[in-house]
């Protein structure tokens, strides 16, 4: 009983060795990395930003599957050094998914004329995210 024990294991090892060298991915690769996006004045293109004359920026957490945008901890989002004043949940590019909508000061940002992209971090579920989008800075 042993011995057909053993070669049923040796069975099983050998179908799974057998489907890595032929690459099927979902028997040998670990899933593709999550990957969320950041949208800075969505609606808009190009993400223009006026040092002289707006005074917010509005920025959106696109999860992509990989969290709930509810589980964001407001807490510890940073924007180019400022953090959020206004948030809301809401589906801004229509994928059926929540996204996160902030609203930042310009002034409290680091945002300087000749940027081209500007960061956002934050924490959800235990899980750093560090996402860019570009930019065009006027003013100043």
């Amino acid at each position: 009983m042993k011995k057909l024990h053993l070669l049923v294991v040796a069975t099983v090892l050998a179908v799974i060795v057998s489907l890595c060298a032929v690459n099927v991915v979902w028997a040998c690769d670990p899933p593709p990395p999550c990957e969320p996006q950041i949208n800075i004045k969505p609606y808009s293109d190009p993400n223009n930003i006026n040092l002289n004359g707006n005074v917010a920026v509005t920025v959106t957490i696109l999860p992509n599957g990989c969290f709930d945008a509810a589980d964001v901890a407001l807490s510890t989002v940073d924007f180019e050094g400022a953090s959020p004043w206004k948030s809301e949940l809401e589906d801004v590019d229509g994928d059926g998914e929540m996204d996160l909508l902030m609203h930042f000061r310009i002034k409290d940002t680091g945002i300087a004329p000749g940027d081209t992209s500007a960061t956002l971090t934050w924490e959800a579920n235990g899980t750093w995210y560090s996402a860019s989008d570009s930019i065009v800075v006027r003013g100043k």
